[in-house]
């Protein structure tokens, strides 16, 4: 509560509703689980001055890490976090909370926390936490520098200090994380930022993100294709069969391209199973619309 009421006199504070989670508990979670538990779980702040503004390729891992309350870390990451055992599911947590204060500074010179005050991690563990974290955000921003590219090289900015416990380190860039939000408080808008050209993808790097998003470990014949259309910003038709993997193209893209996907259905039950897919995804920031949430209501 010490840092909560700092963030409210600062007025620095932003508010995240999202947090890693092992992938069966996520799909645990999004059949069993009531909305208000999920918010409560997934809600924390993060406080911090001087924030710069991020690049088009930040801007997109940033709705990448929050695009759900429980949100699937990517799968070396938590394979990797496994070796805490009966921690697995904190240290996921916390190196959500990590990656996001890194990426709020966009590319700090080096990453350091107060972890091992809390108890729960010694300090080498903390050590070892905050290098998988951080490898972690350099695989996911790799390819979506690729992708949103500048035309200048970014630098890389003052060392991070992330803080669980309040504290400060001198010549360093500081940013203090506390769990939950305070009363009246709302999820920050993340600045937005518009790619001014974009890359183009090769195929293992798209094949990464369907790995990061939907856990397959391939492609099948055509998604490749039409997603680096729709990537490049063209107007795209695919026709394939039922089954063949349409919804993944449309998905993906929606994910990784700034701005809200508008998806019309013809069935609603094909709405509906799709937004069944998408909450066990971890993808649950969805709005069904029309009929459909009119039947919902109603029921």
């Amino acid at each position: 509560m010490r840092v909560l009421n700092r963030i409210l006199l600062m007025g620095a504070a932003r508010f995240f509703e999202a947090a890693y989670a092992p992938a069966e508990a996520v799909r645990r979670a999004a059949c069993r689980w009531e909305p208000g538990r999920l918010s409560s779980y997934a809600r924390w702040s993060l406080e911090a001055e001087g924030l710069p503004e991020p690049s088009a390729a930040e801007a997109a891992a940033m709705r990448i890490l929050t695009r759900g309350r429980l949100t699937l870390a990517s799968p070396s990451l938590e394979g990797r976090l496994a070796a805490f055992r009966g921690r697995a599911a904190l240290a996921l947590k916390v190196s959500h909370r990590l990656q996001v204060a890194s990426l709020s500074f966009g590319v700090p010179a080096a990453l350091d926390t107060d972890l091992a005050e809390l108890g729960f991690f010694t300090r080498p563990e903390a050590e070892t936490l905050v290098g998988w974290a951080s490898e972690d955000l350099r695989d996911l921003l790799r390819p979506l520098r690729r992708l949103f590219p500048v035309s200048a090289k970014a630098g890389e900015g003052l060392p991070l200090f992330v803080s669980f416990c309040g504290a400060c380190r001198s010549g360093w860039e500081n940013a203090w994380v506390s769990e939950g939000w305070p009363e009246g408080a709302a999820p920050s808008d993340w600045a937005k930022a518009e790619p001014v050209q974009r890359g183009v993808l090769e195929d293992s790097e798209l094949r990464y993100f369907s790995r990061l998003f939907f856990r397959h470990d391939s492609l099948r014949p055509g998604q490749a294709e039409a997603l680096r259309e729709l990537l490049s910003g063209k107007d795209v038709g695919v026709l394939m069969p039922t089954g063949s993997g349409k919804s993944l193209v449309f998905q993906m893209a929606a994910l990784l391209l700034p701005g809200t996907a508008l998806v019309a259905e013809p069935l609603l039950s094909l709405i509906r199973d799709q937004l069944r897919q998408l909450k066990l995804d971890s993808l649950v920031r969805t709005l069904p619309h029309g009929v459909l949430a009119t039947k919902e209501k109603a029921a």
